[in-house]
């Protein structure tokens, strides 16, 4: 497969207006994630001058995603998909507010 053959269909991008609207948020919403975990990790760092301790924020988060990832592929696979991602979104909101 060359390179040339390899396109990406941006025409959903094009003709949705709404699509946009949730790509964009999408997108900015995968950058505070980003941005907030390497905030953390440079905190820690600060505080305690030890690498081993942000390897083990580090390790939290992964384990805390891996089970939370798990958890969500079994209730999505037996409770109704359509109103997952709105109670998804509000208990990220709760975590957060803490």
């Amino acid at each position: 497969m060359r390179i040339g053959q390899l396109v990406l269909d941006v025409a959903p991008l094009r003709e949705s207006r709404d699509f946009r609207w949730l790509y964009s948020g999408r997108i900015a919403a995968s950058a505070g994630n980003v941005v907030a975990m390497t905030a953390a990790s440079w905190q820690v760092y600060a505080l305690t001058h030890s690498p081993f301790a942000v390897g083990l924020l580090t390790l939290t988060e992964s384990i805390g995603l891996l089970v939370s990832l798990m958890a969500g592929g079994m209730l999505a696979d037996r409770h109704d998909r359509r109103s997952w991602p709105t109670a998804c979104c509000a208990t990220r909101r709760c975590g957060r507010s803490t």
